[in-house]
């Protein structure tokens, strides 16, 4: 595969989405598609990522999963994201349904 696959489960709110785009962002990575939804107050969402060389190689991979699990995004857009982040990061410490995996 020319690309790497990162799904996303974590509590739904208001600018949860825009907060992991920014973390993968973050992570000087691009987003080639999107598939977005939800269930039951969970967002679950994956993304097909690339790197400088394709897929990821394994310190964009590690960067994304860091970003998007502590909250990192782009300098520039933390304090909009602030609240959505702290929702978002509440989620991972509340409950077994949230989880960020990553693969090629």
């Amino acid at each position: 595969p020319w690309s790497t696959v990162l799904r996303v489960r974590a509590g739904d709110a208001p600018g949860a989405l825009a907060a992991i785009a920014g973390a993968i962002a973050g992570a000087g990575v691009d987003v080639h598609s999107a598939e977005i939804g939800h269930e039951g107050g969970v967002a679950i969402d994956v993304f097909e990522l690339t790197g400088a060389k394709g897929r990821l190689l394994a310190d964009e991979r590690e960067a994304v999963l860091h970003n998007v699990t502590h909250g990192v995004a782009l300098a520039g857009r933390r304090r909009s994201l602030g609240r959505a982040w702290d929702l978002v990061r509440a989620s991972w410490s509340s409950g077994s349904d949230q989880m960020a995996d990553i693969h090629t």
